[in-house]
């Protein structure tokens, strides 16, 4: 079974989200030295606080890390040296900007007085690329990792520097770093392997309902069980739209013939209790055995049997599945909110009134439910040994990073391919101004200009897009409340406020990154015959009367040397059932 660390993929949503706070209980995020900027080594290591005394927040933060105007917190940085730094990010298959090209590169080394060699690459090629520098003794100074198991290697092998080097001189992003994020990046020997922050699109999706239909049906939004499967029969069999035909249904769920809790469902999947393997009272708890995932597969069977999905809900894929939604058939999904109300509104040509159509609540539909954890681990960013040997260097690119974070004097320059002033710095025509602004709330907001910015040539928004990855945080953005086609304002506001209703969800803790181990990496084809199991059992193909002989089952295919290393992960005995 696939263990929920809620954990969303950035590169396959990125595109669609790309459109467009509290603060952490750190002792050491101001870090103000009370020397000159530049800073003597002597005053900036009185400023710097010992690994050991930094607060990680136990939650990640709802909001952003109020700005700061304060350069004292990198007094640490002398400026004056110039340092060169090799840097590897994940991309779409566009590659980097050459020379001067590059407007965010351009402005980076400008600011920082570095001179930077840039690649960008998939996530497949990189780590093909990692692999084979490393084994040359040339990584790059700084790259994310394409996954955990890469990161640790590498750093097992001597080759990385421990994030408690690095963190000190992070005041910002490590505000954005829960306790459980850093066990997460930790081995066994307590070093970390990398460094890491809130998770670029972390927490944004929610269940959404079509507002004009439950006006219709004379409901309030679902808070329990037995009013969602009451909406969930009105909106397949009542007729909703007003066609006089039986093609509406209440979810369509998209998951493309893998789990079925892929897709849409994905939203059911943390109704019943923490669905990840944790520990309670000093015992492991795994959802196959504490009630949770046998609840969430009796209530997608419940749909299931009561006809209120789409016929084809499991196989049809995700794109497929949008164009019912788009074309007013399906009365439910589970969504980033902002991005449904743009691309809904966008599908139907941003008529007048249908900004209002969708419509979310802060309440689980399910009495006792919560939403996915968040406080996922981003990306995970390594700092090579080689490249590092310089302390200058390393505090110099820790200064640049961290200033790219929330609340950093960076930020804007970098995410959301930049400003128009560093695109016509470049040389690139900017004929309409780009607009960004923090909110009050923790959030912030862009607006830019449709035509006439070279940001709206797609080659130029990919090719510059990785740089947001230092910063770019998603659940904080909101669209802009201002601009000049009237309809589009109303849009952008009423996202922004289901944005602001999601953003008050309840959600579980992220234990599930206290214990990453992949059931397949465990046991090798375990995964389809769950997924096989699992759908049976939600079809009806198999009763759910036999869950227990189901466990048992599991547990002889290797679910027995799952949770012997779950156990072990986590510090407590294996279960009597799994001996």
């Amino acid at each position: 079974m696939k263990k929920t660390i809620s954990i969303l993929c950035a590169a396959s949503m990125l595109a669609a989200l790309v459109l467009p706070g509290c603060s952490g209980g750190d002792a050491g995020s101001s870090a103000a030295a009370t020397s000159n900027a530049s800073g003597s080594s002597a005053a900036a290591a009185a400023d710097v606080p010992k690994f050991e005394d930094i607060q990680f927040p136990d939650d990640a933060p709802v909001s952003g890390i109020t700005p700061e105007k304060d350069d004292k917190r990198y007094a640490y940085d002398d400026m004056s040296k110039n340092y060169t730094v090799d840097i590897m990010m994940s991309n779409y298959g566009t590659p980097a900007l050459a020379g001067d090209k590059d407007p965010i590169r351009t402005w980076l080394e400008k600011k920082f007085n570095v001179s930077i060699k840039c690649e960008s690459l998939t996530g497949d090629d990189m780590k093909t690329s990692i692999a084979t520098r490393s084994a040359s003794g040339d990584l790059p100074d700084l790259f994310m990792a394409p996954d955990q198991a890469t990161a640790k290697n590498l750093y097992e092998q001597g080759l990385l520097l421990d994030g408690k080097q690095v963190y000190p001189y992070l005041p910002l992003v490590r505000q954005y770093v829960t306790k459980n994020m850093v066990k997460y990046t930790t081995d066994e020997d307590g070093g970390l392997y990398c460094t890491t922050n809130y998770q670029i699109q972390d927490g944004v999706w929610t269940f959404c309902y079509r507002q004009d239909w439950l006006k219709k049906f004379n409901m309030e939004i679902p808070k329990t069980e037995a009013e969602l499967m009451d909406f969930a029969k009105k909106c397949t069999f009542d007729d909703p739209d007003g066609n006089g035909k039986a093609d509406t249904y209440f979810m369509i769920s998209a998951c493309n013939g893998g789990s079925v809790l892929d897709g849409m469902n994905g939203g059911f999947g943390t109704m019943y209790g923490d669905p990840a393997v944790h520990v309670e009272s000093g015992a492991l708890s795994h959802p196959n055995f504490n009630g949770v995932r046998k609840k969430v597969l009796t209530l997608l069977h419940s749909f299931v049997e009561a006809k209120v999905l789409y016929p084809d809900w499991y196989t049809i894929e995700w794109s497929k599945a949008q164009s019912y939604q788009f074309n007013d058939k399906i009365g439910c999904v589970y969504y980033p909110p902002m991005t449904l109300v743009q691309q809904y509104t966008a599908a139907k040509s941003h008529a007048a009134g249908d900004e209002s159509v969708w419509t979310c609540a802060s309440e689980a539909p399910i009495e006792g439910g919560k939403f996915a954890a968040n406080g996922n681990p981003g990306f995970l960013w390594c700092w090579s040994k080689s490249g590092f040997s310089d302390e200058g260097k390393l505090k110099r690119v820790a200064h640049m990073v961290d200033s790219c974070e929330f609340g950093g004097d960076s930020f804007f320059e970098t995410i959301q391919n930049g400003t128009d002033e560093e695109w016509k710095a470049a040389g690139y025509p900017v004929e309409t101004p780009r607009t960004w602004k923090y909110n009050d709330d923790g959030t912030f907001y862009f607006y830019n200009a449709s035509k006439g910015s070279p940001w709206s040539d797609n080659t130029l928004m990919t090719a510059t897009g990785p740089w947001q990855q230092f910063g770019l945080i998603v659940p904080f953005q909101r669209n802009s409340p201002t601009g000049d086609d009237p309809q589009m304002v109303k849009e952008n506001v009423a996202g922004n406020k289901l944005q602001d209703i999601e953003s008050k969800e309840a959600r579980w803790p992220n234990t599930g990154l206290l214990c990453p181990i992949s059931d397949e990496s465990v046991s090798p084809g375990i995964t389809d015959y769950v997924n096989a199991q699992e759908l049976a059992f939600v079809t009806g193909k198999r009763p759910l009367s036999e869950w227990d002989a189901y466990t048992k089952e599991w547990l002889a295919k290797g679910g027995k040397k799952i949770i012997e290393a779950d156990a072990k992960q986590l510090g407590v005995p294996v279960p009597d059932y799994a001996k």
